[in-house]
């Protein structure tokens, strides 16, 4: 059980998402919620199904966790279980509800003072937020999550949070400040083997030719 935990880490890394819903699915299927790796397995299968567009599934395998949450007691894992509902309804392209689940979050990771939670909720809010035009309350979270993704030495989370502020940049006109963000969050992309250097490159040449 632990190593399907790890299994879906490595499916999730290589993008092997359709075969990792399958084996994720008939773990659910299957398990015991007592089960210690249970509720973990249960977030992956939720965002893998999203990422699938499944959507009505991803959210009853996130409501599934979060009533576990909830009859534990346990706010990191209802935190998680809001985030996995949240990232449905972003996909789905319900803005305002998406905004108040990772906010909703985004509380209980601090709560719990789960740094790196706190992190990439921060990442999400403020990429939504400059989505949904909220752009000075998407660069307050970008300042946080980049003071707090070099904090803990995070590269890649770094590097993202730089990508975010340079998009951010580029929305308000600000060419010369999203170049050089853009040129940061490349280098540090490219210092930790990142595979989103390539979209940063991008990025980057598009600001070059404007």
């Amino acid at each position: 059980r632990e190593s399907a935990q790890e299994l879906a880490v490595f499916w999730q890394g290589v993008g092997q998402l359709t075969e990792g819903r399958k084996w994720l699915d008939l773990y659910v299927g299957r398990a015991s919620p007592a089960d210690a790796a249970y509720p973990r397995i249960l977030r992956f299968a939720a965002f893998f199904a999203a990422s699938r567009d499944d959507h009505e599934e991803a959210l009853r395998l996130a409501s599934d966790l979060l009533h576990l949450a909830q009859e534990r007691d346990d706010a990191l894992l209802q935190g998680e279980a809001l985030h996995a509902q949240a990232v449905v309804e972003q996909r789905r392209g319900n803005a305002e509800r998406s905004i108040f689940l990772f906010e909703s979050a985004l509380a209980l990771f601090r709560k719990t003072e789960n740094q790196r939670n706190v992190l990439v909720t921060l990442l999400n809010l403020s990429n939504i937020l400059m989505v949904s035009s909220s752009l000075e309350r998407s660069a307050a979270f970008l300042d946080e999550a980049e003071r707090s993704a070099r904090s803990i030495g995070d590269d890649e989370l770094t590097g993202l949070a730089l990508g975010l502020r340079a998009s951010l940049a580029l929305q308000l006109g600000r060419l010369d400040e999203a170049e050089r963000l853009f040129g940061e969050a490349l280098a540090v992309q490219r210092a930790c083997g990142s595979a989103r250097r390539i979209e940063d490159l991008n990025s980057l040449a598009e600001v070059k030719a404007k």
